[in-house]
């Protein structure tokens, strides 16, 4: 519902349903680097780092040592060098 959400513009409709997904399912990264982006987009610079830092610490204990060549590791990193 959140990817319909934000495909139809609706923004905040589509965090809003990505808070409920991740109440489900905490430990989805890949859920995490989408709230990073849709916070990022919502000028909530915060709630990105946020989000993008959890990301960055779920694949770092999913994966273990090799974290860094994990692609949600990677996208998570690169995102949180990039907020300002």
């Amino acid at each position: 519902m959140s990817l319909a959400y934000d495909c139809a513009g609706r923004k905040t409709d589509a965090l809003a349903q990505l808070w409920i997904a991740l109440e489900l399912e905490p430990h989805a990264a890949v859920l995490w680097l989408r709230a990073g982006a849709l916070e990022m987009h919502l000028g909530n610079a915060g709630g990105a780092r946020a989000a993008y830092q959890r990301a960055l610490d779920l694949r770092s204990a999913q994966v273990g040592p090799g974290a860094a060549q994990d692609p949600e590791w990677q996208q998570a990193r690169r995102a949180l060098d990039e907020l300002p």
